[in-house]
């Protein structure tokens, strides 16, 4: 994820993501509510967080192609 090497920088990645986020989107995915929470890290980095109707995350993808993600 970006080259990071430890838990504790992903964790921290996470963190920053869910603190402050760039955009917030809520919606089906795969038949199941869920929010999508993105941060921007640096040129063309950004990281996706999907929170589940529980608040559980269910996954962080780092991505370069946002646009995908803010449509949906």
């Amino acid at each position: 994820m970006f080259y990071t090497q430890t838990g504790d920088e992903i964790i921290n990645l996470i963190r920053q993501t869910l603190e402050d986020p760039d955009f917030v989107r809520y919606g089906i995915k795969n038949g199941k509510w869920e929010y999508r929470v993105a941060k921007k890290f640096g040129e063309d980095k950004h990281l996706i967080v999907s929170i589940n109707k529980d608040g559980s995350i269910t996954t962080a993808i780092p991505t370069s192609n946002i646009k995908e993600y803010e449509k949906a």
